[in-house]
């Protein structure tokens, strides 16, 4: 468990922002060489504050990290619980194109950079110890429910009114 360092009283949550083109692709930071895990690829993440719920403790620290996002959909959110008191959370949620990212928050020391990728290239990078684990699930819940908002969008033409905005 020592590899997973356990960030945050009340948990932690990441954001997993995907592009539903013909290949699925999702959105993954580098960690700067100032946090734990270095130099390794993962979602915006970070530790939930008190009495914040998952959704919103991800899109905070998005914020924080990254500064402006695309308008996001949130998809549904995936929960690994690490310990009987712990679990991280992440968010999955669509976005309506692969635009480029830059770490311009206020946190965005934390991350190197950003980058668009498909499920295999991720697979060939340093991934963070914790998304190398749940990366298969994370990456086959987030294509069915790709699948279904964009089956959804067939039938209601408004598309993606009533998103988040980031």
């Amino acid at each position: 468990m020592n590899d997973l360092h356990l960030h945050g009283p009340h948990g932690a949550a990441g954001l997993l922002m995907v592009v539903g083109d013909r290949i699925p692709r999702a959105l993954l930071a580098l960690r700067s060489g100032a946090v734990t895990h270095p130099h390794t690829w993962s979602v915006p993440a970070g530790a939930l504050e008190a009495g914040e719920d998952p959704v919103h403790g991800a899109l905070r620290e998005v914020a924080e990290e990254l500064g402006d996002v695309p308008p996001l959909e949130v998809l549904g959110t995936v929960t690994d619980i690490v310990t009987p008191r712990w679990a991280f959370h992440t968010v999955i949620a669509r976005t309506p194109a692969c635009v480029p990212i830059r770490a311009d928050g206020p946190d965005g020391w934390e991350i190197a950079g950003a980058r668009w990728v498909t499920r295999e290239s991720a697979e060939r990078l340093p991934l963070h110890p914790r998304l190398r684990r749940t990366w298969p699930r994370l990456m086959d819940v987030a294509t069915r429910r790709l699948h279904h908002a964009e089956l959804q969008d067939l039938v209601e033409p408004q598309g993606l009114a009533g998103i988040l905005t980031g």
